[in-house]
């Protein structure tokens, strides 16, 4: 991967594929598409929750896997 490498939230994705973001969630939980996923814990309400970050690459990679003509 390239440091200057673009990455996308789950939003920017599920809007690229036109599907929602329990899908990209899903499709990242199953190991079909591979994501960056840091915790993050809430200051408000003491929960912790999943940042999800994919990079161009790995879309790229997705679409050649996936997508057909």
């Amino acid at each position: 991967m390239d440091s200057s490498e673009k990455w996308y939230s789950i939003s920017e994705v599920a809007f690229r594929y036109r599907v929602s973001r329990d899908t990209i969630i899903r499709r990242i939980e199953s190991g079909a598409l591979r994501a960056l996923v840091m915790p993050r814990i809430s200051g408000k309400r003491h929960r912790s929750y999943k940042t999800r970050l994919v990079s161009e690459s790995e879309l790229l990679r997705f679409e050649r896997a996936n997508m057909t003509a």
